[in-house]
């Protein structure tokens, strides 16, 4: 009988089945309002556990107003739109990391720290108003407005007589939250 012999080479490749992992699986980071936008604030990172495929990242959930961007390469979150904490104080995203597999998500914390940016600023630096010498005490004078350009801080202004009256015998108050004189 007569035999022949060949030789055979099997070559077994991985079908890339098991998911991206994210570690850790929660970031966390607090900003002040003044965060320069478009600059990096945190990286995510997760990795292919066979080593084998790139991984792309996404913001899946919590940003529905688009604050925030997340480059789908490198992992870089940065602050895409102005951040106001009177508004939201807090930012949870959450983040996915995709292979060819399949994907695992992580949590990102954003929390945002109040900042007073702006000085308010009088509708009109003088008031010209006039007054009789006769006028009874607690008599409506003036109402004072201004403005603070500071996102949602309005209601922090606050008013005081800072000149121009007698100190020791004051004729005039204002009311330090309404600006009425």
């Amino acid at each position: 009988a007569r035999i022949g012999r060949m030789t055979l080479v099997v070559k077994v490749t991985n079908i890339p089945d098991e998911a991206p992992v994210f570690s850790p699986k929660a970031y966390a980071v607090t900003l002040g309002e003044a965060n320069e936008l478009d600059s990096p604030i945190l990286r995510v990172t997760a990795s292919d556990p066979e080593g084998m495929q790139s991984v792309s990242y996404s913001i899946v959930g919590g940003n529905s107003d688009g604050t925030f961007r997340l480059d789908p390469i490198s992992g870089e979150l940065v602050v895409h739109a102005p951040l106001c904490a009177v508004q939201q104080s807090q930012h949870v995203l959450t983040v996915q990391a995709t292979d060819s597999a399949a994907t695992d998500v992580a949590t990102v914390t954003v929390n945002v720290e109040n900042e007073n940016l702006h000085d308010p600023e009088l509708e009109i630096s003088s008031y010209p108003v006039v007054v009789s010498e006769l006028a009874d005490p607690g008599l409506f004078v003036y109402d004072v407005d201004a403005t603070d350009a500071d996102c949602g801080d309005t209601d922090a202004i606050t008013f005081s007589i800072v000149g121009g009256d007698n100190e020791t015998h004051p004729h005039f108050e204002i009311h330090n939250e309404t600006g009425v004189v």
